[in-house]
């Protein structure tokens, strides 16, 4: 009996610790592609700068960067 009760716990552990690691690649996953939509901004601005536009891209504030920490953004070619 003490043994089906270590098996149990043992598997609960196991549950929890495949949850953390799928929240953990979502926020992977996410971080990710606001880092590429920055690279993104970043080359579109910098190709109207060598055109000789002007370009008004504005940094987030800390308020906006915690706001973002809190959405879900999906990622390119259909993966969420």
């Amino acid at each position: 009996m003490e043994g089906a009760k270590i098996y149990a716990q043992n598997a609960i552990r196991k549950k929890h610790e495949q949850l953390n690691f799928l929240k953990l690649a979502s926020r992977l996953d996410a971080t990710v592609s606001r880092l590429e939509t920055q690279v993104g901004i970043g080359a579109a601005s910098a190709a109207c700068q060598g055109a000789g536009l002007r370009t008004a891209v504005r940094r987030p504030t800390a308020d906006a960067a915690r706001g973002m920490q809190r959405q879900h953004w999906p990622r390119a070619g259909g993966r969420t």
